[in-house]
């Protein structure tokens, strides 16, 4: 992974995680997470509707993207790294996932 890329995953920043609907229509979602070992890692309320979405259809995109506050020329630079696949959706047994990702914010 480029270093960029692998700086930003770092930052303190929230992800967007994308999800389908009952309806397969995209929902966003901002979110905490932690990037470990070639994957992310979230934690929520078991009851959250993206939770309920990625157990019904575990497909799923995130993105991370930062932007500058001043524009150079007539843009703002921008940097963004992001995946898809399909989410694993488990208790976090004790809270530990939970920790580290309050830890990194």
């Amino acid at each position: 992974m480029r270093e960029e890329a692998e700086a930003l995953l770092h930052l303190d920043v929230p992800a967007h995680l994308g999800t389908l609907d009952r309806h397969s229509y995209p929902r966003i979602t901002p979110i905490w997470f932690l990037y470990n070992g070639g994957a992310f890692y979230m934690t929520s309320l078991v009851n959250k509707r993206h939770v309920e979405h990625l157990r019904r259809d575990p497909r799923a995109s995130i993105r991370i993207d930062t932007e500058h506050r001043v524009r150079i020329g007539a843009e703002r630079p921008n940097r963004q790294v992001g995946g898809s696949g399909i989410a694993d959706v488990r208790p976090d047994a004790g809270g530990e996932w939970t920790r580290r990702i309050t830890l990194k914010y």
